[in-house]
This record gives C-alpha cells, sequence and structure tokens, in this order.
C-alpha cells in the first residue's frame, strides 16, 4: 500500500494525456487527405528556450510577452505545462488541381508558382502561404486534439505563439506550420483568462492597449472626418484620441533585425544541448 500526492500525480499523467492528443490528430478526418503531420511533447527544462523565445518575439509581436508571462508563472509554481507541437506538412504546395480560388489565385498552378516564391526568415510565424483545403485539414487535426485533452478536463489551448516560438528555435523543421498546445496547469481557463496580466499591467495600459486595437468600440461620430475615440468615463470632457496612429516602420524593421539575431544565437544553443543529450 502506499499514499500519493494526488496534484503530483494528476502532473505526472500530463504526458499519457499528450500522446492521447497525438493519437486523436491522427484520427481527425482530412478532405484531402494529403497533410501529413508531425509532433513534439516538451516537458520541464525544454521549455526554458520557448520561455526565452517568447521574450526575443515579443518586440516584433507583443502577444508573446503573455506567453512569457503564462509559461513562466506556471513553471514558478511547479506546474509547467506539457507542450504539444503539432506540425502540419505539405500544406505550400496544391498537388489537387481544384482551382477553386480560395487562396486568392484563379489555379492551383498560379498558387504553386507564388508559393514557391516565398521563403520565410526565422522570424516568420509559419512557412506561408498554403492551400485553404490544406489549411482545413490542419486546423481539424488540431481540433481534435484539443477536442481530446477536453475529454480529459484537462485546460489547454491551441496557441500561435508556442508553434512560431517552436520553429524559430528549431523544432519540426520539415513543417510548413506548427501550432502548441499546452496541457495544464490544473487551473480552470488558464490559458483564457490570463490572471497573469490582471497581476503585471496596470489598468490604464490595458485600457490604452483596448482602445487603439478596438477603437470602433469607443468610436464618436465619423461624419465630420476626424473620427476620435472616447478616452475617459466622463469621455466629453476628456481630451480627444486620434485612432491609427501610423506605425514606425523603421523601427520595426530594427526591432525585427535584433529577433531575428537573438533568435538565432537561441536555435544554436538548442541544438548545441540537443546533440548533448542525444
Amino acid at each position: 500500500m502506499a499514499v500519493y500526492d494526488g496534484k503530483k500525480e494528476a502532473q505526472s499523467k500530463l504526458l499519457d494525456i499528450a500522446a492521447s492528443c497525438v493519437q486523436s490528430a491522427l484520427k481527425a478526418p482530412q478532405i484531402t487527405g494529403r497533410v501529413e503531420l508531425e509532433f513534439k511533447i516538451i516537458t520541464d527544462a525544454d521549455l526554458n528556450p520557448f520561455v526565452e523565445a517568447f521574450g526575443l518575439l515579443s518586440s516584433i509581436a507583443a502577444f508573446h510577452a503573455i506567453s512569457l508571462l503564462s509559461y513562466s508563472k506556471a513553471i514558478n509554481a511547479g506546474q509547467p505545462p506539457v507542450l504539444l507541437l503539432i506540425g502540419g506538412k505539405n500544406l505550400r504546395k496544391s498537388e489537387l488541381a481544384w482551382d477553386c480560388g480560395a487562396c486568392g489565385f484563379p489555379t492551383c498552378k498560379e498558387f504553386n508558382k507564388y508559393a514557391a516564391s516565398i521563403e520565410p526568415d526565422i522570424s516568420a510565424e509559419a512557412k506561408g502561404p498554403f492551400c485553404m483545403w490544406k489549411a482545413l485539414d490542419y486546423g481539424t487535426s488540431c481540433d481534435w486534439a484539443c477536442a481530446q485533452a477536453w475529454h480529459h478536463n484537462i485546460t489547454n489551448r491551441v496557441e500561435m505563439a508556442s508553434g512560431w516560438a517552436a520553429r524559430a528555435i528549431g523544432y519540426l523543421p520539415e513543417c510548413d506550420i506548427v501550432r502548441g498546445l499546452p496541457l495544464g496547469p490544473m487551473e480552470d481557463m488558464f490559458w483564457y483568462s490570463r490572471e497573469v496580466l490582471n497581476e503585471s499591467m496596470p489598468y490604464e495600459i490595458w485600457k490604452d492597449m483596448a482602445m487603439t486595437n478596438y477603437p470602433h468600440h469607443w468610436g464618436t461620430f465619423p461624419g465630420h472626418g476626424r473620427p476620435t475615440v472616447k478616452s475617459g468615463q466622463r469621455w466629453w470632457e476628456t481630451p480627444k484620441t486620434r485612432t491609427l496612429a501610423p506605425m514606425d516602420m523603421a523601427a520595426f524593421e530594427q526591432a525585427k533585425k535584433a529577433t531575428i539575431d537573438g533568435l538565432q544565437a537561441l536555435r544554436q544553443k538548442v541544438q548545441a544541448q540537443t546533440k548533448k543529450n542525444d
């Protein structure tokens, strides 16, 4: 006979759930039957390079900062998620000859010619563009993996951020797209309610972000040609705020270059550690 810590046992079983999610993704029905899937399961200390990559990528895509905070909180609490990476191959080329036009090109041949001319750099979130039918098949596989996790009552969410980070540091290099499915921690809505943001960001920052990204929710009368947003509870008494400030593209390109340099160094470090472990 033995006595076990229930929370520790639940945490240890996340790896089994990840394997079940892989089984479900492979079982998912496909329209085309042409999308190949690859998987990696990341645990414990191997999550640390992802956290580092989130920090680097946040300078060109701010939502990575949210993942950095969320993963850091779970790891520091001793409840690191088990991260299932789901990769899709053969999305960049259409051999279907359906000529449906969903991709924006009238024929598959024209799409293939354009797709072959695109070579994303290390900072790109995927190796697009994709055949839309194959993208649907890939998305369905991710959905089936999520459904399996839900069946086991495991907190989960398919993420762009962790899949993007995985590509950046060299995981599943043959795949055109990678998405991450974190399983756990054992909290309700951990990947949706994002309490970590309430803990780390003042209300005023949240308000400014919301007004910048969703100005239509606070829009004033636009008929005079100078639309503004309501910037306070008594908005008619507060200064007017102009919407849609132009992006400083020079600053963005500079940040992107620094991000690429950092990711290349991080990828080399991860590859060296992988060879050492092998």
